[in-house]
């Protein structure tokens, strides 16, 4: 996990101190399972007498960091405490990521290195902070309407449905003016990097995800009678 820190002058006054701070930790859970709704409540709120199931609990937790050592070794460092719980792969591994793309690929290698196959999720905080930019593309500010636009696409993640999440945001960028973009097409790249990556369908998304861009730039703008050659 990356962060920046402020630092304070010997004169008192602030700078920028960039630190790339790694936390691991491992920890054991008895299963839990939740539905989407049990994590985040559902446009409009929750309503009625139907509570939300609990949430696991993390057990005999081994915790480390640095702000020196290489996000690989401390990685590395991660495995090896786990195959010490688990030296015959026997129990599933669940690996909790923040969706940087060059942590996702130091955890499938050494996975793959390991020979242990891993269950890789993406930080819902992190998800959630995207789907927010992208309705502050599509909604003014404050807006009532954007919380729901939120817990409507925020329930369909977790319920496996990023494909279309990333489908509707595409169409909706198509009507979004150029200088409000940035926050939505940050959360299709985001969802597009992390999400479809770790569900094995990364390709057949950039296909179509071009398609409706070349739509979006080029298409839109030969109203007139005009068409594109090849």
């Amino acid at each position: 996990m990356s962060r920046w820190r402020p630092a304070v002058n010997a004169d008192g006054g602030r700078e920028i101190l960039g630190l790339d701070v790694t936390r691991c930790v491992v920890y054991g859970a008895e299963p839990a399972p939740r539905r989407p709704h049990d994590v985040i409540a559902v446009p409009g709120g929750r309503a009625g007498q139907r509570l939300p199931r609990a949430r696991p609990r993390a057990m005999r937790t081994w915790l480390c960091g640095s702000v020196i050592t290489a996000p690989a070794l401390l990685i590395a460092k991660v495995f090896d405490h786990a195959e010490a719980r688990d030296p015959g792969h026997v129990r599933p591994w669940v690996v909790l990521v923040d969706g940087a793309r060059h942590r996702l690929d130091l955890i499938t290698c050494e996975a793959a290195r390991r020979g242990v196959g891993v269950h890789i999720i993406i930080d819902f905080v992190h998800v959630l902070e995207k789907l927010w930019a992208a309705a502050w593309s599509l909604h003014p500010p404050a807006a009532p309407a954007a919380e729901d636009w939120v817990a409507g696409h925020a329930l369909a993640l977790p319920a496996g449905h990023t494909g279309h999440v990333i489908t509707a945001l595409t169409g909706q960028v198509i009507t979004t003016a150029a200088h409000r973009r940035d926050g939505i097409d940050a959360c299709i790249r985001y969802l597009t990097n992390s999400a479809l990556i770790a569900n094995g369908h990364p390709d057949e998304y950039r296909r179509f995800h071009l398609a409706r861009q070349h739509e979006r730039v080029h298409q839109s703008d030969y109203q007139d009678g005009y068409s594109l050659t090849t």
